[in-house]
């Protein structure tokens, strides 16, 4: 199995197994292999027979509580992550006077923010991490001049990143920690929020990288990989041009001469190639066409049907590359359905045919050629859901009436 540390929005991630059977355990869906087990975790609350919410998380059908009705009246678990076996959650209850608590909980042990007023630490659960038994939190503080400054906590040991030069408006929004250096990456906003510079920090060591957007982060080997857009000046359209950096030196990509604007949304290293996934808007008819795509060390593959799509993940296997995401269906009331591609073809995947309902698909696994896919569903204003595919047929986790969903994700573990 390989896995490594990053800093992205969207996580990729390679495993390598072999034989897999699918069976059925106590109510619990266990997808077992002969070297793994693919385990799906949700997180939310619900409502317990007093009135009132318990923050909760799922793993597979089992539900396993976080707070009480002596800590809190009100809790929400609001996001969920897992990586190396150890589940990350976000989440907020209020105390008994009624104030908003800002918390995570890992492994199921909670930790408050280290600041609540204003809450301190950016709401990705990438903005937590373990590691070596110490928790780094990323976050900011007030100086005495009421100015945000950017920082991160080792326990409760507080270590300022360099802003010099920063105004108030900035963001520090992913941190991770790889082979004892501490990797956190950061934008602030410049005219009303329309412009961004973006940056990264190494042991608080700030590198600048100009304007544009920084989506991913990657390290490997020493070696420091970004990715995102650039903007040559403050006047261009949309988020500039898609590239990616390689230890702050810019690398542009090739992308169709009528593009608009463009951006890689991720990058990741695997037997060193260089895997990204991005999109383009080519102006067409009045309008901005928008492509989906991804890069393999620099070369562009377009996902084919590519109009109106929307690409959320990728995954290597092999010589195949699979991505997921979502595209718009056909007829008279046309919605958004759930999808996957390899090496660039669309697939489609189950549904039950409500002609209302739309559908994404969020992550995408592969073990011993049989596909695994998380996704979420919408039917009505009401009524949504996490639902899952394996091999291109779906299956809902099912909810009580009194249990709420914010997040979920799987794993596939040795």
């Amino acid at each position: 199995m390989v896995s490594k540390s990053t800093f992205m929005l969207i996580f990729f991630t390679v495993f390598c197994f072999t034989a897999c059977t699918i069976s059925t355990n106590n109510n619990r869906q266990v997808f077992a292999a002969q070297s793994g087990v693919v385990t799906f975790y949700r997180a939310g609350n619900y409502k317990d027979n007093e009135g009132n919410y318990i923050a909760c998380y799922w793993v597979n059908n089992k539900r396993i509580d976080l707070t009480n009705s002596t800590l809190s009246k009100d809790a929400m678990a609001v996001r969920i992550f897992v990586e190396d076996g150890i589940i990350y959650i976000k989440g907020i209850y209020k105390d008994k006077v009624g104030n908003q608590i800002h918390c995570y909980w890992i492994n199921g042990e909670r930790m408050d923010s280290p600041v609540q007023s204003p809450p301190s630490v950016y709401t990705d659960i990438k903005a937590i991490f373990l590691q070596d038994g110490k928790i780094y939190t990323l976050g900011y503080y007030l100086d005495s001049y009421g100015n945000r400054i950017p920082c991160y906590w080792i326990n409760e040991e507080r270590k300022d990143l360099d802003s010099t030069g920063i105004p108030d408006r900035f963001v520090a929004d992913r941190i991770r920690v790889q082979d004892g250096k501490v990797y956190v990456t950061g934008h602030y906003f410049r005219k009303y929020f329309d412009i961004i510079e973006k940056f990264y920090w190494v042991d608080g060591k700030r590198t600048d990288l100009g304007l544009g957007s920084i989506n991913s982060i990657f390290e490997k080997d020493g070696v420091i990989y970004t990715a995102g857009s650039y903007k040559v000046n403050e006047d261009e359209e949309g988020p500039g041009n898609a590239c990616y950096w390689i230890n702050g030196e810019r690398k542009t990509l090739p992308i169709p001469l009528l593009t608009r604007f463009s951006s890689v949304k991720s990058i990741y290293i695997h037997d060193e190639k260089i895997y990204m996934l991005g999109y383009y808007y080519i102006r067409k008819g009045g309008y901005n066409n928008g492509k989906d795509c991804y890069w393999v060390n620099g070369e562009r593959t377009d996902l084919t049907p590519n109009s109106d799509s929307d690409i959320y993940s990728i995954f290597v296997d092999k010589n195949k590359i699979y991505t997921v995401g979502r595209y718009k269906g056909a007829g008279l009331f046309p919605k958004r359905r759930a999808c996957y591609w390899v090496n660039g073809k669309r697939k489609k995947l189950s549904d039950p045919g409500n002609i209302f309902e739309s559908s994404r698909a969020l992550d995408i696994k592969v073990l011993n050629g049989n596909i695994y896919i998380l996704g979420w569903y919408k039917y009505n204003e009401n009524g949504s859901g996490y639902c899952y595919w394996v091999n291109g047929q779906r299956t809902d986790f099912v909810s009580e009436k009194n249990e709420y969903i914010s997040d979920a994700t799987f794993t596939i573990q040795e």
